[in-house]
């Protein structure tokens, strides 16, 4: 049984009751693929994919009902084997007739992994994958037992990464733990003192510059590279691992795209004022040319309260991109955390614009098309928010 908990939307407890299981099959998607489900020798799984993906569940009362349950993802972080697999669903399919075709070709054919992405606690079809992590790192210190945790995850999912890292100036405990991290890892890391060192604010073209020459710097000095993917990231990015996955599975589904970043939300609003914020703004720029100069710098998801007041006030209002937005197409992304093809990386550098990515995507999107992935969320903390801020953010995110 399902317990649902109305007041605060999640999850706390699931039995697999096979009356359930019936119940929700037959009104969602009808009795006769019940039967192909029920004759199925991964009916088990099958059925808790279906549950996961679709919006709905077991209220608290205990009868099965069609409520919307918009955390329905905590309930899949508790069955490990299908979290991955059901997200990949959710995330490709908008429309439960294309589900029940795509689930009917699985049970007739003979299920196949490859019909619903991860299986087990593998990755996406990754495991056989090589991986580049290449990011600079400034007073890392609060930041690096997350880092050091979630790639020690992510290295059980590939047959190998490596990681690039560039340290300037910390005046915290970052030297002696990245150098730590790396005694038994492949790659390498350069830590120096600049003497020009500078902490550009605001939107400046002084800051766009100086931050194309940090990632040039390390890009040069790593040379090229021979993994399948690179990712490239921001400090004080918090994930889940599944994240990396599904980045580097929209490379492989679709191979228009060659580069996919992260729904990168920002912590202090969502702490704050309650709502989602991307927090990117400056890196963005749409499909059609919108960027931080028409927005004010603000977002455009429909959901953030903080920035709608401005973004109707220049007449923006429908620009807003719903909650339910998959795949924003854009010229330009960063948001922290994205995956790009090794062999595309290798041929583009960061440019001396007012923000380094604009340059550099324009670079990328010669290859194919860059997304930001709304269902791929993660969150961005301030050097200034505490351990006990970041462990909240955490608890979101597993």
């Amino acid at each position: 049984m399902i317990t649902y908990h109305i007041l605060n939307d999640t999850i706390s407890s699931i039995k697999w009751d096979t009356s359930d299981i019936r119940l929700f099959i037959k009104r969602n998607l009808g009795s006769e693929l019940w039967d192909l489900l029920e004759i199925s020798k991964d009916y088990e799984i099958l059925t808790k994919i279906i549950i996961i993906s679709f919006n709905g569940g077991v209220c608290a009362s205990g009868e099965l009902s069609d409520k919307v349950i918009k955390k329905t993802w905590k309930m899949a972080k508790l069955f490990d084997t299908v979290y991955m697999r059901g997200s990949i669903i959710a995330s490709k399919l908008n429309n439960t007739k294309e589900f029940k075709a795509m689930l009917e070709r699985a049970i007739r054919n003979g299920y196949n992994s490859s019909d619903f992405g991860a299986v087990g606690n593998t990755s996406i079809d990754t495991y056989g994958k090589t991986l580049s992590v290449v990011l600079l790192i400034k007073n890392c210190e609060k930041y690096f037992p997350f880092f050091e945790y979630v790639f020690t995850d992510l290295e059980s999912r590939y047959s190998h990464i490596e990681y690039y890292m560039y340290e300037n100036d910390s005046s915290d405990l970052s030297v002696e733990l990245l150098q730590r991290f790396m005694e038994n890892r492949k790659g390498s890391l350069y830590c120096e003192s600049i003497s020009n060192n500078a902490d550009h604010g605001g939107i400046k073209k002084e800051r766009g510059e100086y931050m194309c020459i940090l990632r040039n710097t390390l890009k040069r000095r790593h040379g090229k590279l021979t993994t399948d993917y690179t990712l490239l990231m921001d400090c004080d990015v918090y994930f889940n691992p599944s994240c990396v996955n599904k980045l580097i599975y929209k490379l492989q589904e679709d191979s228009d795209i060659v580069m996919a970043a992260s729904f990168c939300k920002a912590w202090d609003i969502y702490r704050n004022h309650k709502c989602v914020h991307y927090y990117d703004t400056l890196a963005f720029i749409t499909e059609d040319g919108l960027s931080y100069e028409h927005t004010g710098n603000r977002c455009l998801m429909k959901e953030c309260k903080w920035c709608k007041n401005q973004i109707n006030s220049r007449g923006l209002t429908n620009r807003r991109y719903p909650e339910d937005t998959t795949d924003i197409k854009a010229k330009s992304a960063f948001g922290g955390l994205v995956a790009i093809p090794t062999n595309i990386y290798n041929k583009v550098w960061w440019e001396p614009t007012i923000c380094e990515h604009h340059g550099f995507c324009a670079q990328i999107r010669k290859y194919g098309n860059i997304v930001i992935s709304r269902g791929i969320e993660t969150f961005i903390a301030k050097p200034r928010d505490t351990l006990i801020d970041r462990s909240k953010i955490i608890s979101l995110l597993y």
